[in-house]
């Protein structure tokens, strides 16, 4: 068996697992990463040169979540590769640990009303509450546009989600702040991941107490939080967010307290 690229084993895993997917260019970005940091073939990566990677990382100060998700693309390369009979390495990919609740917390009412009262541009602050009204990623909302909304017989308007990270289409019913904000804007074309960023931190500049303990990823935290503080079944919170383990959706369970609380005083009753 010819030893592989590393360069060739991405590739490979790019054009049948994420090409036209809506983390497409996410993974590109790590693909980049890997190929510039790890050696030129197969034949020299092992564990201890990715733990090399991982102490690397940590010291520019690179966060847990994000280390992780670069090791997700390496583990699911070489697993679709080894698959194909294309190398021989099996070694477990190692994962940084997080608290069970890392990077998940929500905006509350008055935090989100400040917070669009913070930005500027009027099409980022519809894009920000078309995040919380329908708790789409960001890769996923970035190809929609109002043409792809429809009038369901029984739900009313929903727009069809193509793109999705699991890979799975999802229909996402669509609140009337929701369909404004996309109405007004017409599509989210221009919503790319560095504009996200550039805004955010902006934003931050301006309150840092208040933004500093956020990410615009908090927005869909926010929809599966609210959803499930309302009594919405759990089943249902997890189709909406495309959840394939419920065990993702139950993580937000645990912020909303209040609802235990409730239970109980319903068995006391």
């Amino acid at each position: 068996m010819a030893t592989k690229t590393i360069e060739d084993l991405f590739e490979i895993t790019f054009a049948n697992r994420w090409a036209g997917k809506a983390r497409m260019e996410v993974e590109r970005r790590s693909i980049s990463f890997w190929v510039k940091t790890l050696p030129k073939t197969t034949r020299g990566l092992s564990l201890g040169v990715i733990d090399k990677v991982i102490l690397s990382e940590v010291k520019k100060g690179n966060k847990p979540s994000t280390i992780n998700s670069k090791l997700q693309t390496l583990k699911t390369c070489l697993d679709f590769t080894r698959e194909r009979g294309m190398h021989t390495l099996t070694f477990k990919m190692p994962r940084l640990k997080m608290g069970s609740d890392a990077r998940i917390g929500f905006f509350s009412e008055e935090q989100q009303e400040r917070i669009e009262a913070l930005i500027d541009d009027n099409d980022f602050r519809l894009f920000f509450l078309w995040s919380i009204e329908t708790g789409l990623r960001p890769s996923e909302s970035l190809g929609l546009s109002s043409k792809r909304v429809r009038k369901d017989p029984i739900v009313g308007p929903v727009v069809d989600v193509i793109k999705t990270k699991n890979g799975e289409p999802r229909t996402i019913p669509l609140t009337r702040k929701a369909l404004e904000a996309l109405e007004t804007v017409g599509s989210w074309e221009r919503m790319t991941s560095y504009r996200i960023t550039r805004e955010w931190a902006r934003l931050r500049r301006k309150d840092p107490e208040l933004l500093n303990q956020f990410v615009f990823y908090t927005c869909r935290h926010t929809t599966a939080t609210r959803l499930l503080s309302k009594g919405v079944n759990i089943k249902v919170v997890q189709s909406w967010m495309g959840h394939k383990d419920i065990n993702m959706t139950l993580r937000y369970a645990k912020l909303v307290p209040t609802d235990l609380a409730a239970a109980r005083d319903i068995l006391e009753a």
